[in-house]
């Protein structure tokens, strides 16, 4: 994988900041996939040997980088207080279905 295929995925994932669904984690997904096979095989370029040509491509990626994680940040409180919300929304419909009547009348109730 290409530094130049590397920022079209990380270029993806921050036109996908905002959109409905699942789509932005699809692309961040898939631009973590491809950030962890390049570094894999560019450990050279991350231990602070770059070639000076490539710096404003570097320059690039990493601000990309660093807006997608702050981004992937916020979504993931957002998502935990998401899920403490709706878990007490649960709690409170549990306790509202949780009151059986103790006994049930057959009968019409009584005029009069």
């Amino acid at each position: 994988m290409s530094l130049e295929e590397l920022l079209r995925h990380a270029q993806q994932a921050l036109d996908a900041i905002g959109t409905p669904g699942d789509e932005f984690l699809e692309k961040i997904a898939a631009y973590s996939a491809a950030f962890e096979a390049w570094a894999s095989k560019n450990s050279e370029v991350l231990s602070g040997t770059r070639k000076p040509e490539n710096e404003d491509t570097f320059r690039t990626l990493a601000a990309a980088h660093a807006k997608l994680m702050e981004h992937a940040e916020a979504l993931k409180r957002k998502t935990g207080k998401d899920l403490s919300d709706l878990r007490k929304k649960g709690k409170g419909i549990m306790a509202y279905t949780d009151i059986l009547p103790k006994r049930i009348s057959i009968s019409g109730t009584k005029k009069g």
